[in-house]
């Protein structure tokens, strides 16, 4: 059921971050030349009210009770429609042991990673305004390793009220230090696919988006709430 849940958050957070006009966007095909810096030019559906960027990053710990909250990486401000952010090289945050299921093969499992990199707006007054995402078809995450590792699985799940299938792939070949992930969604009749891949489909455009907090989806929350799609399995440390 847990697992369930975490395959919905996903969809949820997937239709919302692609329901967006992209043709308007900054083209990013570059993203993976360095993925410790994160570069957003053109940006779609912007405001004037953002003032600063800011790269946050989401950890949980259960030991002794639970705790959580939200680092901040790298910060930055905002001109023309775009900004820039260099992540630390090794930042100072949360690791997580990769904690999957049993038949998922994980090359070295010494390794620990980060929950997905989350890119707020804020305004003058330092308010957040809102959220920032890349997204084509599918989204696009930066996570952090501390060692090469790859990890690859599948897992499936039925949702007996929809009678659909939600089916999650992993296929990440991650190196040591930030890497570039990415969300593909493929919604069927009877199924639905997520799939964690560090590889780019091929052809594929992405596009800055700006979802103010006034949208009546409420954007940002919609981001933070659905975080845990990007804490994989990586429950307890």
């Amino acid at each position: 059921m847990k697992h369930m849940k975490i395959l919905l958050s996903i969809l949820a957070f997937l239709l919302f971050a692609c329901s967006g006009e992209n043709s308007a966007g900054g083209n990013s095909n570059n993203i993976e030349e360095d993925p410790s810096v994160i570069t957003a030019t053109n940006v779609n559906n912007s405001s004037s009210l953002i003032a600063t960027v800011k790269a946050e990053l989401y950890w949980e710990t259960y030991d002794p009770s639970f705790n959580s909250g939200y680092d901040i990486l790298a910060e930055t401000s905002y001109q023309d429609n775009s900004f820039v952010l260099e992540l630390p090289v090794t930042p100072t945050v949360h690791l997580r042991s990769i904690n999957v299921p049993d038949d998922y093969t994980v090359s070295d499992k010494t390794a620990k990673w980060t929950n997905g990199v989350i890119i707020n707006a804020y305004n003058k007054e330092g308010n957040e305004v809102g959220a920032f995402s890349l997204t084509g078809d599918g989204i696009v995450y930066w996570i952090y390793v501390d060692k090469d590792v790859r990890v690859k699985g599948e897992t499936r799940g039925l949702n007996e009220e929809e009678n659909k299938e939600y089916i999650e792939k992993f296929d990440l070949d991650l190196k040591e230090g930030w890497n570039v992930m990415y969300i593909n969604n493929s919604i069927g009749e009877n199924e639905s696919i997520n799939t964690f891949t560090t590889k780019k489909t091929a052809n594929t455009n992405y596009y800055w988006e700006f979802k103010p907090n006034d949208m009546t989806s409420s954007s940002a929350a919609i981001i933070k709430n659905n975080v845990s799609a990007l804490t994989f399995y990586s429950i307890k440390t």
